[in-house]
């Protein structure tokens, strides 16, 4: 864990902490969270989080949610699960009004034209048992 990971940070830091609007994209460079390993590869120096609340949930052909951003503002967020993973999702987890934490999220848009986020590794992803507003109190 890097200096600037292991230290304090608060859920108001906007880096660590961003709005859908302010992820990297997903196949752009960002500085913010990107530097060059000196040989021409760039990596994650730094983590950062996105947190939503879930306003939607569905499971028809994959788990699919809308979720709400610091700002306002609702997404789709796509798990794109190897099929024995999906099954084995707890599905009575994805409630109304739960946050959800995405790792190293990126705004992609979708074949739809939608705009959200795409999970693969359910390592990148939790979902906690209370509402964003809850969370925020809980962590002061």
């Amino acid at each position: 864990m890097s200096g600037a990971d292991s230290a304090r940070t608060s859920l108001r830091d906007t880096k660590t902490f961003p709005s859908f609007r302010s992820l990297p994209a997903e196949y752009e460079i960002d500085r913010r969270y990107y530097a060059d390993d000196g040989i021409g590869n760039f990596k994650a120096f730094r983590n950062w989080y996105f947190l939503g609340e879930i306003t939607f949930a569905e499971f028809m052909i994959r788990p699919v949610f809308h979720v709400r951003d610091r700002d306002g503002e609702e997404r789709l967020l796509a798990l794109y699960l190897d099929e024995d993973v999906a099954s084995t999702l707890d599905r009575s987890r994805f409630k109304i009004g739960r946050t959800v934490a995405v790792l190293h999220a990126h705004n992609r848009q979708f074949m739809d034209g939608n705009m959200g986020m795409r999970v693969e590794n359910l390592g990148q992803f939790e979902v906690c048992e209370m509402t964003v507003a809850a969370f925020r109190a809980f962590c002061r």
